[in-house]
């Protein structure tokens, strides 16, 4: 594909939006499936366009393709453990940090001993949070299982098996 323009972008929006326009003035059903299957054919235009650009412009910034998020585990010092300890009533011998790559990696090379603690209290809060929210979400899920209602206790069960269910806080993490 040749060099794309912010214009195309905008031209190819523009066209979707007409053809949405067509499609909320047709009365006839046929004409109305016939606009909608033109909308998906100029959304995938669009979107092929968009990655073109997105792509072209990273050429030139020479940025390469990072992950959103990245982890990297950093294993405790003595000192750091007691804090943690202190802190959180943790014994923790490694937390793992998360954030951008490039910013992690970029602060973990420079990092000074305090924004490090504080980075890794700040990690070791995240874990103590969790593991509060998991047992009380495991205490309610008991007083439910208590009841004397099997349909309910199947639910309960199903549920505790489902890796989705309360955004899997239910569900062992690595390392947590």
């Amino acid at each position: 594909m040749s060099s794309v323009t912010r214009q195309d972008i905008t031209k190819a929006t523009e066209a979707i939006h007409k053809i949405v326009a067509s499609v909320q003035k047709a009365k006839d059903p046929e004409k109305a499936k016939t606009l909608a299957e033109k909308i998906e054919r100029a959304a995938a235009k669009l979107q092929r366009l968009t990655l073109a650009y997105e792509a072209q412009e990273r050429e030139k910034l020479k940025v390469p393709i990072l992950p959103q998020e990245s982890r990297v585990r950093v294993k405790l010092t003595q000192e750091q453990r007691n804090m943690v300890l202190g802190e959180t009533g943790l014994s923790l011998e490694e937390v793992e940090l998360k954030g951008s790559q490039t910013i992690l990696l970029q602060s973990i090379r420079r990092a000074t001993p305090p924004k490090l603690d504080a980075a890794v209290l700040k990690a070791a809060k995240r874990v103590k949070a969790k593991r509060e929210a998991q047992a009380q979400a495991k205490r309610v899920l008991d007083r439910l299982e208590a009841i004397e209602d099997p349909k309910l206790k199947e639910q309960v069960e199903r549920a505790r098996r489902d890796p989705d269910f309360l955004g899997g806080l239910l569900q062992k993490a690595k390392g947590d």
